[in-house]
C-alpha cells in the first residue's frame, strides 16, 4: 500500500515548517488527508501522506502577515507635569 510517493509525518512537518505533533493534529482534524500504514496489531500509528494531499494542503495554510500597527506619537498637550 505504501508507495515511494508517500511521505511520513516528519518529512511533511519539515516541508511545512511545523512540528510532527502539529501535523498529527492536522491529520486528526481532517485538514490533512493521510492513511495509517502500520500493521493491524501495531501499538503506534504510522501515518503516510501522499504528495498530492500535501500539495492540496499547502495553499490552505499560507501565512498572511497582518500589517504592523503604528503607534501614535504621544501628544504633549494633555501631559500634566507634577515636578
Amino acid at each position: 500500500m505504501t508507495t515511494i510517493k508517500d511521505l511520513n509525518v516528519r518529512k511533511v512537518a519539515v516541508e511545512l515548517g511545523l512540528s510532527p505533533d502539529s501535523v498529527k493534529t492536522l491529520i486528526h482534524q481532517n485538514e490533512l488527508a493521510a492513511y495509517d500504514a502500520a500493521p493491524r496489531n501495531a501499538p503506534n500509528r504510522a501515518w503516510r501522506i501522499t504528495r498530492q494531499s500535501r500539495d492540496d494542503f499547502k495553499p490552505k495554510r499560507t501565512k498572511q502577515v497582518a500589517p504592523r500597527r503604528r503607534r501614535k506619537a504621544p501628544t504633549t498637550e494633555k501631559v500634566i507635569e507634577f515636578f
